[in-house]
């Protein structure tokens, strides 16, 4: 019990100032030092997370990806392989495993699945069947890794038995998600200065196909290699803050307006309209569903921030964006109804050409892809492996929606009503990012998404659990 009230004391903030001041000494006296021991670090994580219960892995996962381009930019790597890919991948590969062997293995009660759960393997085993199929091994494998792999994340984070080890993974997204917000608002405000203070060549992540800079502004991509993926990273972020705080927050409420807030400002300074679309989707729909009475306060605080942000230097550009005003702007409304024309238009959007012929695994397959799909999570599915797992993935979706819907109306759930909410928000947010941009691909979207999804669904299915002590997380998950 003395334990588990330890878990949920809230962290002094000395420890993570003492860490990275030791790294950073580090980096400047002795990087090569501190490169082998992050690689020896690294390799002894995968090797202890075998002997540790699947929450660890799901905890190292979330605390790894959004800075992963970090990771394989200053650790060692050999050849394509690089350490922070690794490392996610091996994490990913040793989760699944964990939770396949415990679910095979163990004399334990097994919880029933939901009828998404079931959707969410035949999808899991119908791409699994591309694999062999696809114009190269290699490609088919990365193609199934980013399309289907890290929905297993789910199954895993439904497992968790413990309220408190649920309340641990939520607020370790949180915390990463609130530290990644701080580096995205950095790289704004110093005009990317921040990168080169840390000698950190951001290029090597975002590539030259996204405009840097709209006007004066530098868009902000938080370190994860795309402003689009990094805009809906922290949509994610402030959504389910907000839902927390739309009631008996099970976290310090002075926490989760730091995470909303800063986590809100990130997001708008991507100047990404998908991700601008996503947050406010997110943050007014939790509003409008927890708390319909309070909708003039959510609507009035938009409407503050709208002002604020239209009379500041940058008003002019965030208008333009919002609005389509602008000639980039112009130019993808035109380029989005270019590309749901060539995916119509094209046989393979029926059955697919292949896995690994689209999106970020091209670079995998050696292919040469024959329509370049961007922006467009939808199309990716249908170009790589056609309409019936598309359906089945639409499906799936639509019944977790249904899932948590029942669940956010059921008064017996009364416990679980803002994670809930903040989960249909969540895939309303999905389907309506997917039609617009290409971030469901990321690895980190998808990391957050699934094991979010799989801990509410372990939560709805675990109501008669009594709640945690009393601490400053609040008494139970609401």
């Amino acid at each position: 019990m003395a334990s588990l009230a330890k878990l949920q004391k809230v962290p002094s903030p000395y420890w993570p100032v003492a860490t990275a001041t030791l790294l950073l000494s580090l980096w400047y006296a002795a990087p090569g030092v501190l490169k082998s021991g992050a690689g020896a670090l690294a390799i002894g994580a995968i090797l202890a997370s075998v002997f540790m219960p699947p929450v660890f892995g799901l905890a190292g996962l979330l605390a790894i990806t959004p800075f992963q381009p970090f990771l394989d930019f200053y650790l060692p790597s050999v050849g394509s392989l690089y350490a922070g890919s690794v490392l996610r991948d091996a994490l990913l590969v040793i989760v699944s495993l964990q939770w396949l062997l415990r679910r095979l293995f163990t004399s334990q009660e097994k919880r029933p699945w939901s009828t998404a759960e079931k959707l969410a393997l035949v999808y899991l085993a119908l791409l699994a069947i591309w694999i062999p199929a696809a114009p190269s091994f290699a490609g088919g494998l990365f193609g199934y890794r980013n399309l289907a792999g890290f929905m297993v994340l789910m199954f895993a984070a439904s497992e968790i038995k413990s309220q408190s080890w649920r309340l641990f993974v939520i607020r370790l997204f949180l915390v990463a998600a609130m530290c990644s917000a701080v580096l995205g608002i950095a790289e704004v405000v110093t005009y990317r200065a921040a990168f080169d203070w840390i000698g950190y060549d951001i290029s090597v992540a975002v590539g030259p196909d996204l405009p840097a800079t709209y006007g004066f502004l530098v868009r902000a991509s938080g370190g994860t290699g795309n402003p689009l993926e990094f805009g809906f990273y922290m949509a994610i972020a402030a959504t389910i803050s907000a839902a927390f705080l739309a009631g008996r927050a099970p976290f310090a409420r002075w926490f989760l307006w730091l995470v909303l807030i800063l986590s809100s400002l990130a997001a708008v300074l991507t100047l990404a309209r998908s991700g601008i679309l996503a947050l406010g989707l997110g943050v007014l729909g939790t509003g409008l569903v927890l708390r319909p009475r309070r909708l003039w306060l959510w609507a009035g605080l938009l409407i503050l921030v709208t002002i604020i942000a239209a009379q500041s230097p940058a008003g002019e550009i965030l208008a333009d964006r919002l609005l389509f005003t602008d000639e980039p702007g112009v130019q993808t409304v035109n380029d989005r109804l270019d590309i749901w024309h060539q995916i119509l238009a094209n046989p393979a959007a029926l059955l697919g050409s292949g896995l690994g012929t689209q999106g970020a695994a091209v670079g995998r397959s050696g292919v040469i892809s024959k329509l370049a799909i961007t922006d467009n999570y939808y199309g990716s599915i249908l170009l790589q492996v056609g309409v019936i797992p598309l359906a089945i993935y639409l499906l799936l979706l639509a019944c977790l929606a249904k899932l948590f819907w029942r669940r956010l109306r059921d008064l017996t759930f009364v416990q679980n009503r803002c994670l809930n909410a903040a989960m249909l928000m969540l895939i309303l947010m999905m389907v309506l990012g997917a039609a617009l941009s290409s971030a469901l691909e990321s690895r980190t979207i998808s990391v957050v998404v699934w094991t979010m999804f799989g801990i509410a669904i372990g939560t709805a299915n675990n109501r008669s659990e009594p709640p945690p002590l009393t601490s400053p997380f609040g008494p139970s998950l609401q």
